[in-house]
């Protein structure tokens, strides 16, 4: 199943009736940022948690280093 969902809070809402099998997350969200979300998401999911994969335009490596640390999978940087 493939969902695009564009509130984050209709997201995490999803995730208590829908279990996603991959989660892609953007940093730069218009309501709250993917760091923020992150965790919220860990707390919703089973364990073993749901894979997370940021994709975002951000590409300095203080912001991918920031994304791991916070349990993210993997960092894709989007080319502009």
């Amino acid at each position: 199943m493939w969902m695009w969902l564009r509130a984050v809070s209709e997201a995490l809402e999803k995730t208590h009736t829908v279990l996603p099998h991959l989660i892609v997350l953007d940093i730069m969200l218009p309501d709250i940022d993917g760091y923020e979300v992150l965790p919220q998401t860990a707390l919703r999911a089973p364990v073993p948690a749901n894979p997370v994969i940021f994709l975002t335009q951000k590409d300095e490596r203080s912001d991918k280093l920031q994304g791991l640390r916070l349990g993210a999978d993997d960092y894709i940087n989007q080319a502009i």
